[in-house]
C-alpha cells in the first residue's frame, strides 16, 4: 500500500491487520472481521431472485421467506407490512439482477435505493 497520510491509512491498516491475523491463526479473527450488517438482506434478495426465476409469485415468496400467515385469504389486507416487504424485495431483486449487484463492488455505480 501507498499511504499518503493518517486519513488514508485507516482502511489499509485494517486490511493488513486482518491478513496478519489470518496468517497467524490460520482462520479469520472475529474481532478483526466485523459482521456484515446487510448480509441477511442480501440472502433474502438472492432467495427472492431465485424464486422469481422459478416463476414464484409474491404470495409464494412471502410465504416461503417472510411469514406463513400469508396462506390465509386476503393476506394482502391482513398483512400489509409483509406485502410491502415482499414488494420491496421483488423490486430490489429485479434491480440487482439487472446489474445493480455491481454497486456492491463499486459504490459509485450503485443505483438509488428504492
Amino acid at each position: 500500500y501507498c499511504i499518503g497520510g493518517l486519513a488514508s491509512a485507516i482502511e489499509p491498516l485494517g486490511t493488513l491487520r486482518r491478513l496478519i491475523g489470518l496468517c497467524r491463526l490460520g482462520a479469520f479473527a472475529a474481532g478483526l472481521n466485523p459482521r456484515e450488517t446487510k448480509a441477511e438482506r442480501w440472502i433474502l434478495l438472492l432467495r427472492t431472485a431465485d424464486a422469481l426465476a422459478a416463476g414464484a409469485d409474491q404470495r409464494a415468496i412471502a410465504s416461503a421467506l417472510l411469514s406463513t400467515t400469508v396462506a390465509r385469504p386476503a393476506w394482502r389486507e391482513r398483512e400489509p407490512s409483509v406485502r410491502s416487504r415482499v414488494q420491496r424485495l421483488v423490486r430490489s431483486a429485479r434491480s440487482m439482477s439487472a446489474g445493480g449487484y455491481l454497486g456492491l463492488l463499486d459504490p459509485a455505480r450503485a443505483a438509488p435505493a428504492s
